[in-house]
């Protein structure tokens, strides 16, 4: 028998809401900390690594099983010293070590459970692990005792293990720079994604599906770049797919993480912040290619849902929604048959068709794949349904409308998730891109004005007055040296907003920001490249260089992005050698594995579309200047550039930032645009069909000026 003792966990004064959850837990958890390893070192005790995040329902699972449980938790104080980190609050802990589990395992997931030496190296690495031993999986129970054993007469074989962890963990982290990247590359991606495609329910591969929009971005550029229609209706008919399935909720807005089948029907329910603002921005491009209204309309309801939902009252965007309510994943979201009667009443039949609603339930059990008696709400569609845009199809369409709006009400008497209500700099700065650009493509300012606001936000609580930025703000506290990510999504909104207000402080943010960022990350070496970490951020076993794009691109291929961005703004040569040499460095990974880097090669593209300018010469608040902006913005130039300079030399927001493309052409009284590809320029135009017509041989980098 193990004997009971009290928990000294130390979990209660943090500032993060998943350590906060295990506060109360017997576990005498640290969080990651010198104390930690240093108290390992001292009783020559290995190190429980535990890393998981708040609205995680597999790690709420092994908390309910195991942390929770004295039994449990003795067998742990006994054997290990206990540290917990958050996923998110710590990503360079996440990445260094969800790799390290990938290479000892082949898997991955969360919550992530290691076993350290008190050196920080892993010996064993795993998942979810139940407390006891079931459908062969071992419990906790037997491997803690197993694990003691082990520390205690197999010292030679563990020092053996992380010996050789650490050299893989080196020889992957090493890139050679020495290829180079060609349109090879772009065609192979392409290739490769059509090749995966599930032509029947749209995405890549099999269950589980993610959402990853930033692949469906690509798409688009590529078949704006190449004429590909097949590119298009790829992304297209995933898009809509995704938009009709379970992983989309109906009723209150926004999408789940991702769908446990092949249809896009059953939904793991938690929501994240970076899904809605990665689909926010893939749905608005859409609907700039087919200005199909259903486009427009996601992407206002994403935005509504992010407003009402995921808006902290200063104005940031809090992190993600539980899975689970009252101990139960999906709880919230889940109806029954007889709910849905009792509600929509007359309605209910002609719903539940258009639903998937049965009564025996449409979910099935997943250890018996019985129906459970409970509906997942995804949208049928048929051959018998009437054509889209007739007066039946938008009767049906506002019966449905109606119905889900009584849903809704409904759903509001039940248990909301709980949310993760913490502010990270990296996901705000992707929201904060996503609402600038939609409200730029769908001319509601109310999108705009969020995407300022919260630009605000982080400049004035999580930006320190030496441009360093900080990664988490939870509960009136700042704090953890900022990321790669931090840095690049943040430019990328301040970009965004810059492109559709015009306001050229963002751009002098940007700018500045963007120096910092090479400062603090930059590899000053041969092969350059960006690190993950900070040269101000603790020192871990390596510091690694996440390169790849997963379920959000990286913050080396956004980077690359906005290097190539504000070298088009400002017209300067001055990003020219990091961008040469980022595609160096990119070009053996993407080489041997193009659809891990969908964002960066879509980036890449930039470099296979005609160079151009457009200067517009106008009030900025007079009509015709409108125009001139409005029928650019209703276009799908995925590498358009905006920029604005006044046009009266004593303007006292004159910049030398910006190249003065309209300093030899007279301002008529009347906006005017000028294009210009290169050095070469167009005769200025104040008729737009002329200039959408100079335009028209050429794929353009778009340019404003007042």
């Amino acid at each position: 028998m193990v004997k009971k003792q009290k928990s000294r966990n130390r979990l209660n004064k943090e500032h993060s809401p998943y350590l906060l959850q295990h506060a109360g837990n017997p576990v005498d958890w640290y969080p990651w900390c010198d104390e930690a390893f240093e108290r390992a070192r001292r009783e020559h005790k290995p190190v429980f690594l535990s890393i998981g995040y708040a609205t995680c329902h597999w790690c709420h699972v092994m908390a309910r099983e195991s942390f929770e449980d004295t039994e449990i938790a003795a067998l742990m104080n006994r054997a290990f010293v206990c540290v917990k980190v958050d996923r998110e609050e710590r990503p360079d802990i996440d990445h260094l070590y969800m790799t390290l589990c990938h290479l000892m395992t082949g898997t991955g997931g969360w919550p992530l459970s290691l076993i350290l030496t008190p050196d920080k190296k892993p010996f064993f690495a795993a998942t979810y692990i139940p407390r006891d031993t079931r459908y062969g999986k071992k419990g906790l129970i037997d491997l803690i005792g197993e694990l003691e054993c082990a520390w205690r007469d197999k010292q030679d074989t563990i020092h053996q293990t992380t010996n050789q962890v650490q050299i893989a963990l080196e020889h992957i982290s090493h890139v050679n720079g020495d290829n180079a990247l060609s349109q090879n590359e772009v065609h192979a991606l392409y290739h490769d994604l059509k090749k995966g495609y599930d032509e029947h329910h749209g995405g890549f591969g099999s269950a589980p599906k993610f959402p990853s929009p930033h692949i469906f971005m690509f798409l688009l550029r590529y078949w704006y770049v190449y004429g590909e229609v097949h590119a298009l209706r790829m992304a297209e008919h995933t898009l809509m797919k995704i938009r009709d399935g379970g992983i989309h909720d109906h009723v209150g807005g926004g999408f789940h993480r991702y769908a446990t089948d092949i249809e896009w029907r059953v939904p793991h329910f938690e929501k994240i912040l970076y899904d809605q603002a990665l689909l926010m921005m893939a749905y608005a491009e859409l609907y700039q290619v087919t200005r199909n209204d259903t486009y427009r309309l996601e992407v206002l309801g994403i935005a509504d849902y992010v407003q009402n939902e995921m808006t902290a009252p200063e104005g940031g965007f809090v992190s993600a929604e539980d899975a689970e309510s009252e101990g139960e994943e999906g709880q919230f979201y889940l109806w029954s048959y007889d709910e849905v009667k009792k509600i929509l009443k007359r309605t209910a039949p002609v719903f539940c068709k258009a639903f998937g609603v049965l009564p025996e339930g449409n979910i099935t059990d997943e250890a018996t794949q019985k129906p459970v008696g409970r509906n997942v709400l995804y949208r049928i569609r048929s051959q018998q349904d009437p054509p889209h845009g007739t007066g039946s199809s938008r009767n049906i369409d506002a019966a449905i409308e109606r119905s889900l709006e009584k849903l809704k009400r409904a759903r509001t008497q039940r248990v909301r998730p709980a949310k993760d209500d913490k502010i990270l700099t990296d996901w705000n700065g992707l929201m904060i891109a996503a609402l600038a650009q939609a409200g730029r493509i769908t001319g509601f300012d109310k999108l705009t004005k969020a995407a300022c606001r919260a630009a605000a936000f982080i400049g004035q609580h999580l930006l320190h007055k030496n441009h360093q930025l900080v990664h988490r703000y939870y509960q009136n506290k700042a704090g953890i040296t900022a990321h790669l990510d931090d840095y690049a999504f943040f430019i990328w909104g301040l970009i965004e907003c810059y492109q559709t207000t015009f306001q050229l402080p963002f751009l002098e943010q940007a700018l500045t920001m963007c120096d910092t960022m090479l400062a603090a990350f930059w590899d000053p070496g041969p092969h350059g490249g960006f690190f993950f970490t900070s040269v101000n951020s603790e020192r871990l076993l390596i510091r690694q260089k996440v390169q790849y794009d997963s379920a959000l691109p990286s913050g080396s291929s956004v980077a690359y992005y906005i290097l190539q961005v504000l070298s088009a703004i400002t017209g300067s040569n001055k990003y020219h050698r990091y961008i040469e040499q980022l595609e160096r460095t990119m070009a053996d990974p993407i080489i041997k594995n193009p659809t891990a880097y969908a964002f960066f090669v879509g980036s890449y593209l930039r470099n296979y579309d005609t160079p151009a300018s457009i200067t517009i010469i106008g009030d900025p608040d007079h009509a015709s200047t409108s125009a001139i902006v409005r029928s650019l913005q209703d276009r799908f130039l995925p590498y358009a550039i905006f920029r604005l300079n006044p046009a009266n030399e004593n303007d006292p927001s004159r910049t030398n930032i910006l190249p003065d493309f309209g300093a030899s052409v007279t301002y008529p009284g009347h906006a005017i645009a000028r294009v210009c590809t290169n050095t070469s320029c167009y005769e200025p135009t104040a008729d737009t069909v002329s200039m959408l017509e100079q335009l028209h041989a050429r794929k353009v980098v778009v340019d404003f000026e007042q």
